[in-house]
């Protein structure tokens, strides 16, 4: 049995969740006798049975869970076969308490919304399309650090809110939009309080993907 990982130094800041993680049995029958092919048989069918279960990610707006913030979590379901799976399921505290539900709306995607609270874990019970369950952890929540959620429901503005963790240390802090590589928006919020918010006309941006 071979196990392959893969990742990019990018990925290791989502830890070992957000790695690529596959095992692959490799065997012959010839002459092997008929007790150690049916052993063979049954790792082998585990090993299919585990590469069949999709791979789900749970994703934080602006890259980490800050404990006590508001935060909106993208998540995605890929099969196999590398194209999205429809899932949906539930979201339990370390308690066992339910905290709030979804489901994909599009190739196995969508967002859910909710607070972490400090010291506690989160799990997401998952069902997908075809019946099979499984259960993953959410990332961990840190009591430092930054939450940034974008809002681009507005035709011609974007909202933009920056939330600072319970134990941050207070100062300024800086925004930065681009795209291509290609600063079109700056600011500096001065004397930073625990909220920052900022209203950019859209026009300021190319058509294309912008990151803050």
């Amino acid at each position: 049995s071979y196990r392959v990982r893969a990742y990019t130094n990018w990925m290791r800041n989502e830890g070992d969740g957000a790695f690529f993680d596959q095992a692959i049995t490799v065997g012959s029958t010839t002459g092997i006798d008929i007790s150690t092919t049916q052993k063979q048989g049954k790792a082998t069918s585990a090993a299919k049975n585990n590469a069949a279960t999709p791979d789900v990610q749970f994703l934080p707006e602006g890259g980490n869970l800050v404990a006590g913030n508001f935060s909106q979590i993208a998540f995605k379901a890929v099969g196999p076969d590398g194209l999205g799976k429809d899932v949906k399921g539930t979201i339990t505290d370390s308690n066992g308490a339910e905290v709030t539900t979804f489901e994909s709306t599009h190739l196995g995607m969508g967002a859910i919304n909710i607070v972490a609270h400090a010291g506690a874990t989160y799990k997401a019970k998952l069902t997908f399309a075809d019946g099979t369950t499984n259960t993953v952890e959410l990332p961990k929540s840190f009591n430092t650090g930054y939450t940034i959620n974008v809002n681009n429901t507005n035709a011609d503005t974007l909202r933009i809110r920056i939330t600072m963790g319970s134990e941050t240390p207070p100062g300024p802090v800086n925004l930065v939009a681009q795209s291509g590589g290609v600063v079109y928006y700056a600011a500096q919020s001065g004397s930073f309080a625990r909220f920052f918010t900022a209203v950019i006309p859209k026009s300021k941006f190319p058509t294309g993907i912008v990151q803050f």
